[in-house]
C-alpha cells in the first residue's frame, strides 16, 4: 500500500471540511487508499446541499481546512 497521507491530509470518516476551491463544505463517507485502478485512492463526499461525489483531489494546506 502506498503512502497518500499528504494528499488525504487530515480528513477522516466522519469530518466535515470546508473546500477553499468551491467555497463549500462537505463531510466525508469514505476513504480509499487501495484501489487496483486509477484513481489509487478517493474520497467519497457529501456536499452540505446533499451532493455526493467521490474525487481524487489532494488536501490543499492554503485553501482547505477542518470544520469539525
Amino acid at each position: 500500500m502506498t503512502d497518500f497521507s499528504e494528499e488525504i491530509g487530515p480528513r477522516k470518516v466522519g469530518g466535515r471540511y470546508y473546500n477553499g476551491y468551491w467555497g463549500q463544505e462537505y463531510e466525508v463517507l469514505d476513504i480509499e487508499t487501495d484501489r487496483s485502478s486509477w484513481p489509487v485512492w478517493q474520497v467519497t463526499i457529501r456536499w452540505a446541499d446533499g451532493r455526493e461525489a467521490a474525487h481524487c483531489t489532494a488536501w490543499d494546506t492554503q485553501r482547505d481546512r477542518v470544520v469539525s
